[in-house]
């Protein structure tokens, strides 16, 4: 990995920050088993920056490629505003995520609106770090920072915006984790959609590679973190999911956010 990081040309600081990630998850690994190593899940996810793909910029990690989301964006010419459909034309409230439960309350599209984003679109695919704490001025800068970085690197390509997936932009956060201030504005910044990511993933990553949904009452809770507590406390209701979502920044409003922090 550091000899492809090195034919690319990559700062010291950047190479051994997206690196470090398999420490990281060797620790976390320790921290839930008892025994070093690292899961087949996590060292598959691994080849993205050992191949030289995926860096680490600031605070979160960055591989430019294809938008994943599988939405399409409009953007109004005047007032400059966004509107967001699935691919199969239901419009989704970029607040939460989901399908507007009134289709017809909503203005059909017309030539006032224009396609600035789909799955064809270069993007910025993001990634939160494990144990990274967020704040808007941080987010922003990275997303500029690998921006630029990308860009030194592949100037035939220019990268509509950043987005990423994670079970953190669940609107419920702003319940569940009511005084992650920086959180709460990343999700508000950002236009949230749909994602493929499975609360089961998200269990194991949270709390070990071999752990269920079920067995999450049964933890010894002295081990936990807050936010671990938290989780289990949320999923104790049977009704209660993770629900991830898929989180979008456009060039435009990054632009704007960082004008103001």
């Amino acid at each position: 990995a550091r000899a492809r990081h090195a034919a690319q040309a990559v700062p010291d600081d950047v190479s051994w920050a997206t690196l470090s990630d398999l420490a990281i998850w060797v620790l976390h690994f320790e921290l839930q088993t008892g025994a070093p190593g690292i899961t087949v899940e996590i060292l598959d996810w691994a080849q993205r920056y050992l191949r030289g793909d995926l860096f680490r910029i600031g605070v979160l990690q960055f591989d430019l490629r294809p938008f994943g989301g599988p939405i399409r964006v409009y953007r109004h010419q005047r007032d400059r505003s966004l509107r967001l459909t699935l691919l199969d034309g239901r419009e989704i409230d970029p607040r939460t995520g989901d399908p507007f439960e009134d289709p017809s309350a909503r203005a059909p599209l017309d030539d006032a609106w224009s396609l600035v984003a789909d799955p064809s679109s270069p993007i910025l695919d993001m990634h939160i770090p494990a144990g990274t704490k967020l704040g808007e001025r941080e987010v922003a800068h990275a997303i500029r920072d690998g921006l630029a970085f990308f860009a030194a690197r592949r100037p035939d390509v220019s990268p509509v915006g950043a987005a990423g997936e994670a079970w953190l932009l669940d609107p419920q956060m702003t319940f569940l984790l009511p005084k992650n201030a920086g959180l709460h504005a990343i999700q508000a910044d950002c236009c949230l959609y749909p994602s493929v990511l499975l609360e089961a993933k998200t269990i194991r990553r949270l709390f070990g590679p071999d752990v269920t949904r079920e067995m999450l009452p049964m933890l010894p809770r002295d081990r936990m973190t807050s936010l671990l507590r938290t989780v289990v406390d949320h999923l104790a209701d049977p009704k209660n999911t993770l629900r991830a979502r898929g989180g979008l920044l456009l060039r435009e409003e990054l632009d704007a956010i960082l004008a103001r922090v």
